[in-house]
Order: structure tokens, then sequence, then C-alpha cells
């Protein structure tokens, strides 16, 4: 099997090309460096030719990253950059006469702040902006329904890895004896562990790929991508300190005050999602990392 990867040399993009090519499959890293194997730059629309052909599947991962101060500019960076990938991704594949699985990124911030309300893929989407762009973004997403063979779009929670995403930002002030819970602390925030993800995202690609559960039927449509067990941030931030040995008891930190220093990028922290796994665990998938003390002893233990 010949699996693309747009997205390919980020975070979730490494670990999936990993697992695929551990399970023999022949991947191809679709890569904005010129000098790259399977170059692709849909600012430019430009594709390395050949790239997308004989592809039986392809893992959509490509998109600017939420991390940074919003300006008006990143905020439209954020947008666009999903639109624009996409839209290229649909025109190449169309072009190439192919109509590959495509198993595509997405994100929970599409429900916004809900509280304490249980949130399965049936629920209406949010405000605010995380919500505004992930509409946007699965809105482009649904053209590819046209040129694949199965769509597959993955509502995906907080990543934890130790080697980026929020994990490490979360641990460094905890690290230094300065951690504390943010705003109230009892705001929601689901979660996955990266191998978990990475092992549901070669699931999508097909039911096979994973031995550790019997999946009987491919999945299609959207999923939940995040672990059965949500917790508070103060919570979260606890077990952090718990993996680390580090005590954990300073005064939380106002929400007025994150709203001052990150801006509009403040509801990443302070939103509540509580989001329901229920869809994906009755795929028969399996999380290995269901509880959060054993994932964060994976990733941070010594």
């Amino acid at each position: 099997m010949v699996v693309a990867i747009t997205g390919g040399t980020g975070l979730i993009g490494r670990r999936v090309a990993s697992l695929l090519e551990a399970r023999g499959m022949m991947v191809r890293v679709l890569s904005r460096n010129e000098s790259a194997q399977f170059h692709w730059n849909p600012d430019k629309a430009q594709i390395t030719g050949g790239a997308l052909e004989g592809v039986d599947a392809i893992v959509h991962l490509a998109g600017e990253s939420v991390a940074g101060r919003w300006t008006d500019e990143k905020k439209r960076r954020i947008i666009e950059s999903r639109r624009s990938t996409t839209e290229f991704l649909a025109r190449e594949v169309q072009k190439a006469r192919i109509r590959p699985v495509i198993v595509c990124a997405s994100a929970i911030g599409f429900y916004g702040d809900r509280g304490d309300a249980w949130l399965t893929e049936t629920a209406t989407s949010g405000s605010g902006f995380l919500a505004e762009t992930t509409v946007a973004w699965e809105a482009a997403l649904e053209r590819l329904s046209d040129v694949s063979s199965r769509l597959v779009i993955l509502r995906i929670g907080v990543v934890l890895a130790a080697d980026g995403g929020a994990l490490p930002q979360m641990a460094a002030p905890i690290k230094l004896g300065i951690g504390s819970a943010l705003g109230s602390g009892q705001q929601f925030v689901s979660w996955i562990h990266i191998n978990d993800l990475a092992r549901l995202i070669c699931v999508a690609i097909d039911k096979t790929l994973d031995k550790s559960a019997i999946i009987t039927q491919d999945l299609s449509g959207i999923y939940n991508a995040v672990t059965p067990l949500s917790v508070t941030n103060a919570e979260l931030l606890q077990g952090i300190a718990a993996a680390l040995g580090k005590p954990f008891f300073l005064p939380r930190v106002p929400a007025l005050v994150l709203r001052m220093v990150l801006g509009q990028m403040s509801e990443m922290v302070l939103d509540s999602t509580r989001v329901d796994a229920t869809k994906v665990s009755s795929t028969g998938f399996a999380f290995q990392h269901s509880q959060l003390s054993t994932a964060l002893a994976d990733l941070l233990g010594n």
C-alpha cells in the first residue's frame, strides 16, 4: 500500500509515517521543502510530478499552526491554509485519476466552550475563533468526498507527546516549581496520547493495520479522536506535576491575566470541551493510554 501524507514533517505526521513504515507501507511525505523527494507548495500550485501516482491512501494533516499570538494576519493564515491546501489536494487527486482513502485532521475546537456537556459528533458547532476555523475547515474537507473512495475526518483533541505540542509547554513551568492551574481550573480538556492517535489514523486508512483490536468495519465519516476520559485543566496539570515528581500548590492563574497575556488565543486554554469518544470506541478501537496517569508516566517518566 502506498500512503501520501501532507503535513508529514509535523509532530503527528512524523509519528504516523514511522508507524506506517513499520507496518510495511510505502510512505510519501509531501513537503514544502523544495529539496524533498515529494515537494508540494499549495500556495504556488506546485507538486512533484507523479507524487500521487498509484497512491492508495492520503493522510491530510497540513495547515498553519494555531500556536502564536492571533493577530488578524495570523488568523487569516490559519483559516486560509486549511482551505487552500484542501482545495489544491482535491484538484491534484482528481488530476492523478486515483480514488484513495483520505483521512483528514480536524479539531475538537469545532465545539467551542461548552462547559461540562458531553459532546458527540452530532453536537452543533460552538462559537469563537477555533470553532469558526474548524467549521470552515470541515466544509473544505467535505470536497474530498468527491475524489475519495472513503473519507474519514478526525476531530483531534489535545495531543500529548514528549517531543512537541502542548505537553512540553505545560510541563516547563512545573519543572521549575511554578506550575498552577489556569483560569478556574475546572474547564475540561479532551486529550489523546500521540501513539493512540497515530494508531487510530492507521486504522482509519485500513482496519487491518492494527492488531490490538478487532475492527469489523472500515471507518467512514467524522470521529472524535480523544480518549474516553476527559479531565479538568487542574487535573491535567496536577497529573503532570505528579509524573515529574514536582509540587503543585501555587494559586490559579486568573482568566483575566491569561486574556491580557495571550489575547484571543487564551480560548485555547480557557474553553471547556468535554468530548465523547463512544463512536470511535464502538468500532473496536482499543486505546492503549486511556488513563491520564499512565499516559503521562509513559511520556514523562525517566
